[in-house]
Order: C-alpha cells, then structure tokens, then sequence
C-alpha cells in the first residue's frame, strides 16, 4: 500500500466516521434535550432492533480523558498503517499489547472501504457471515439490521486491508529516575491479519448514511520482534461483559488541553447493553454521562478506535475493543466496542501463532 493509497483510505475512513474515535471526560459536550429512549435486554426488543437502535447516527466528541502520565495503562500502543517509511501521516489509531509479539487493534482502522457489488445486494436477505450453529431468539440477525436498507459503503476482509502497521510504545515516565517524566517512543513493525469474518457497512433508509452493521471489527499484528520485556499485556477475558460493569477505556485521542494525537488518556463508564448477532459477534454500548461519584463518564473520541475497553475485578482483563464513538440523535454521548470474549477462539489462535512464530 503506498503513502497515496493510505491517505485515502484514512480520508475514507474518517468519512465514514470510524477510524478515528476517542475519549471524553469533559462535561458540556452533549446539548440540551429529552431523556433519550432507554433499550432494555428483553429477546423481543433485540430480535426486533432497528439500525437506528443498534448504531445511531453520530459525531465525533473531541474532549479528552484524563492522561496517563504515570504509565498505568502500558500496554495501549498507537498504530499506524504501513511500515515507518509508508504511512507518511501523523495520526493513526490505538492497540493493545496481548502479547510480547501481537497487538490487536479494529479492523477497520486497517482496511478501506468498498461500493457494494451485486453479489452484497444478492445477499442482503441472507447471513453469509452466520455461524454453523443455530439461530438463537435474542440475538440481531444480519437479514433484519439490513432489512430495507440502502447499502452505500462496505469495509471488509474483502476490502484493500494494509500488509503491514507500525506500533508505538509510549511510556512517559523516566525509567531511571521514577519521579521524573520523559516521554519515550518505541517503533515496532509487523504483519496485519484481519479477523475473516470483518465486515462494517454503512446504509440509509432516508437522509445520510450511517453505520447499520458492525461484526467481529477487529485486526491483530504479529510484530517482527519482541516488545521490551518490562512491557506489560493484557490477558483476555474469560467471560462475556454484563450490563452495569465498570470498564475503562484507554486511547491516544485529540482533544484540549491535549491538542494532537499521541496523549494516552483514559476514563471510566459502565455497560448499559449487549448486543449479540447471530454471526456469532458481539458489541456493548456504554451510555452513561455521569459516574456514580458525580463525574462525567469518559466516551470515546477521534484517536482511539482500535483502544483497549478493559475491566478491573482484581486483575485487568481485555473484555473490548473501541469500535464506534457517536452522539446520539437527543444530544448524548455513547460509545461502542466489539467483545473480546465473542471472538476468543479467533483471537486464541492469534496468540498460539505469536507464540510458535
């Protein structure tokens, strides 16, 4: 992929409103309105979940989380697409460390999107993407979420997905001198594979077109050589998240008084819903616009997709990965991440990869 070819896609992908998202913790982003329409967890209300419902039209919120100047979230790395001599952009996305030699990231910060082809509108009615196992009530079909839908935009395992992304490590604490701050970045190179079964498309019913479709949005890169020992990574989650968890979410987002990309920041909300899709993925919303305490709850902005969601019960588990940041129709704010636990198996292989390479 050449540094032309990149610059499109990033142009693309931030048209579409999903390669660059990120984190909010100030208060006054979301305008007056109405309570927003609340969405419980009943099966009925799931199988019958509109596009609208499951990714509502949005816009990026630019302010920004708390910075992580004592390095406690480590293991969030930004990413760029290409190697350092081909990417020629100063912005990129967020990863996580799950292994000394593999970072996972969303596919679509990857990947270019595609026009639908007649074969798409051909299978518009049915699941290709479907797991072998049956149907199960309360869980998004393919089929309904595209039902009456104008396709416009597709990106997938189809779509012209870069070979190779560089990492960056960043710590800014002085590792000879703890008290003292100095920010130190490490370039890492490595192979990209995209989960197969990658697919976000964008759609209308009336008015512009929005993102009616997300499933298994994620990538990993197999870096050419080992991360720093004393680098920290995650381990993934064993169970699926549920509705009321606390989770953090961490990324290298623009925003004030951090006006470039390359601050980590981070900040907390709790899952308000589940979505599970017959293909077998999974997505969580986060929605809250205070936390318990009174704080504003953190949400994601332009930077981060591709960020660590991360649960603490104890021990730091990777449960998400940033896929959508948006504010709804009535003004709030809600952020979207693809489930770790859903793509486990996939995901396990990576690392059984990454180990034996």
């Amino acid at each position: 992929m050449t540094s032309a070819d990149v610059a499109r896609t990033r142009l693309l992908l931030s048209t579409l409103g999903l390669a660059v998202l990120g984190l909010g913790l100030q208060p006054g982003c979301a305008t007056s309105a109405p309570p927003p329409k609340r969405f419980t967890s009943s099966a009925p209300a799931e199988e019958q979940a509109t596009a609208e419902e499951l990714f509502p039209q949005g816009f990026l919120v630019v302010n920004p989380g708390q910075m992580d100047a004592t390095d406690r979230h480590l293991a969030s790395t930004m990413v760029h697409v290409g190697r350092p001599d081909e990417s020629g952009v100063a912005d990129g996305c967020t990863g996580v460390v799950i292994h000394p030699r593999l970072v996972i990231t969303a596919a679509h910060c990857v990947c270019g999107h595609r026009m639908p082809t007649r074969e798409d509108e051909a299978a518009r009615a049915g699941s290709t993407k479907a797991s072998p196992a049956p149907r199960q009530a309360g869980k998004v079909s393919r089929a309904a979420a595209l039902d009456k839908i104008e396709l416009t935009d597709i990106i997938d395992a189809k779509s012209s997905c870069a070979e190779a992304a560089t990492v960056l490590t960043v710590s800014y604490v002085d590792p000879a001198n703890k008290n003292q701050s100095r920010e130190v970045l490490q370039r890492h190179v490595g192979k990209v594979s995209v989960h197969p079964d990658f697919e976000i498309i964008r759609g209308r019913t009336t008015g512009a077109p929005q993102v009616v479709w997300s499933n298994a949005d994620l990538a990993v890169i197999l870096l050419e050589h080992s991360l720093p020992s004393e680098l920290p990574h995650l381990e993934l989650a064993e169970t699926e998240v549920q509705v009321g968890d606390v989770v953090t979410m961490t990324g290298f987002s623009y925003g004030s008084p951090s006006p470039r990309y390359g601050v980590r920041h981070f900040g907390d909300n709790r899952v308000k819903r589940l979505i599970q899709f017959d293909t077998g993925s999974a997505v969580f919303r986060v929605e809250d616009q205070q936390l318990p305490d009174g704080r504003p709850a953190s949400h994601l902005q332009q930077g981060d997709s591709g960020g660590a969601c991360i649960k603490d019960g104890g021990e730091k588990v990777l449960v998400g990965i940033a896929t959508v940041g948006a504010k709804t129709p009535t003004g709030e704010r809600m952020s979207i991440f693809t489930s770790v636990y859903a793509h486990r198996g996939w995901l396990l292989q990576m690392l059984q990869r990454a180990e034996e390479s």
